[in-house]
Parts: structure tokens; C-alpha cells; sequence
């Protein structure tokens, strides 16, 4: 397994095509949840885009790690199905974290809380919907 973390303008047609992919995979069509999966923010020079790869390159998951004035930010965390449940995810998420420092803020899917929870986030705010699907504010920091 490895990991990169590379701007938008750094990676290849074909490997923004596949980041694009599993999250639309994910993010759309697992989760039946239409939206504007690829936004502004993904372009962002200040962006970064963490790919986790199997020794065969296979994209195993993606993050995606961007700044704002006080803080960072963590988002479009997602695991391949076939490889949920394996410690990946936490390792994805750990080197996500990795890439910042001071705060971190982040948007998590409700059912998630007690995942982030394990890596010191604490609920910042009301739960709210997003298009569709549960939210909790987060933060760490």
C-alpha cells in the first residue's frame, strides 16, 4: 500500500478521471445522493488530493486536505467497497491528517461520528441535512 498527495494540476487525465470515479462511485451512486460531487475546491491550488494505492496500484481510497484562514479542512474521505474493514480507511485518514497542522474541521456523515471520534474530533454543532444524508460538524484542535 501507498500513499500521494498531489494537487489537482499535478495529477494525470487519467488519475483525475479515477480519483473523480470512486468518489462519484461512492458519494452518488452507493449512497444514492445527487449532487455536485466535484466542486471549486478541488481545483484550488491550496488543495491537496491523498490517493492510497494496493501494491498493484489499485486505488483503495481517496481525501482530500485543503486550508482556510483558521484552520483545515478534511473531506470526501472514502474507502472501495472491497476494501472496507480492513484498517485502510484509518491509515487513509491518518496520513490526511498528517498533511495539516493546527485545527481541523470536517463535515461527517452522522453514522460516522464514532469513527472520527477515534482520532480525537468532537461534535461542533447541530446535525443538519445534506442533500439527503445526515451531517455532524466536527473538529479537532
Amino acid at each position: 500500500m501507498y500513499l500521494s498527495a498531489t494537487s489537482l494540476s499535478e495529477l494525470s487525465g487519467s488519475e483525475a478521471h479515477e480519483l473523480f470515479k470512486l468518489r462519484t462511485d461512492i458519494f452518488v451512486v452507493e449512497q444514492q445522493c445527487a449532487y455536485a460531487e466535484i466542486d471549486d475546491i478541488d481545483a484550488a491550488k491550496d488543495t491537496v488530493h491523498i490517493r492510497m494505492r494496493a501494491e498493484d496500484g489499485t486505488l483503495i481510497g481517496v481525501a482530500r486536505v485543503y486550508p482556510s484562514e483558521m484552520e483545515w479542512h478534511i473531506g470526501r474521505v472514502c474507502v472501495a467497497p472491497a476494501w472496507r474493514g480492513t484498517g485502510m480507511a484509518a491509515k487513509l485518514f491518518e496520513y490526511a491528517l498528517s498533511r495539516t497542522s493546527g485545527p481541523v474541521e470536517l463535515t461527517a456523515q452522522s453514522p460516522l461520528r464514532q469513527w472520527y471520534e477515534q482520532f480525537g474530533f468532537e461534535v461542533c454543532g447541530p446535525e443538519f441535512d445534506w442533500d439527503g444524508i445526515p451531517h455532524l460538524p466536527m473538529r479537532r484542535g
